[in-house]
């Protein structure tokens, strides 16, 4: 079975960002989360760094669990290439890679850990 990270590694719709661009913007609505196919991405509540996500991790999954807002600022550390993924994609992923439930649950489990909060 092929991995979530292969299926959205074909996709065309990835976004690249450069070091010290935001991605999102802690506070404003969410209603996509990604998958991080290259580089690195901080983490930050109120511009300090909280958490950190590498290649292959999950970040913004609290758009689809339910968060109203984001609770992060995630800012490319260097230059990255995300895989946005909204609730009709999810849905598409969990059926034919059913591992990015288990990555968005990590996800938030290593988030809430690393802020004693929520990261979503």
């Amino acid at each position: 079975m092929t991995g979530f990270l292969d299926l959205l590694s074909a996709r065309t719709d990835s976004e690249v960002f450069q070091p010290g661009e935001p991605i999102y913007l802690q506070g404003e609505p969410g209603s996509l989360l990604f998958v991080l196919l290259a580089g690195e991405v901080d983490l930050d509540i109120a511009g300090e760094t909280v958490g950190s996500v590498g290649p292959g991790e999950v970040f913004g999954e609290g758009a689809l669990l339910g968060e109203p807002k984001r609770a992060t600022t995630a800012r490319a550390r260097t230059a990255v290439r995300v895989a946005p993924v909204g609730p009709a994609l999810y849905q598409v992923l969990a059926q034919r890679a059913p591992e990015i439930a288990a990555a968005v649950l990590e996800a938030r489990r290593r988030h809430s850990n690393d802020s004693k909060g929520d990261m979503g």
